[in-house]
């Protein structure tokens, strides 16, 4: 029997600022998971619990991660704020 998923959720803002970020990226590497951040900058993902190093990733802005550890039935909230290049 396997474990429930964990959710992580959040938002992408340019960095200094409340401006959401669409068509973010974020993924765990090494893994086929990943979404993209809405007009707002909202995004939802879900992925075994365990603990995984989130990325961050849009082009004209420099990249971010975050470690996070995601937990059964649990949704946990990370927020970006991304530096334009």
């Amino acid at each position: 029997m396997s474990l429930p998923d964990g959710y992580v959720s959040g938002y992408v803002y340019e960095a200094g600022t409340t401006t959401p970020i669409d068509s973010v990226k974020i993924y765990i590497p090494s893994t086929d998971v990943s979404a993209f951040s809405d007009e707002s900058g909202y995004y939802i993902l879900h992925a075994f619990p365990v603990s995984y190093t989130l990325m961050a990733e849009r082009d004209g802005y420099q990249g971010s991660s975050a470690e996070i550890r995601l937990v059964p039935n649990d949704t946990i909230t990370q927020d970006f704020e991304l530096q334009k290049e």
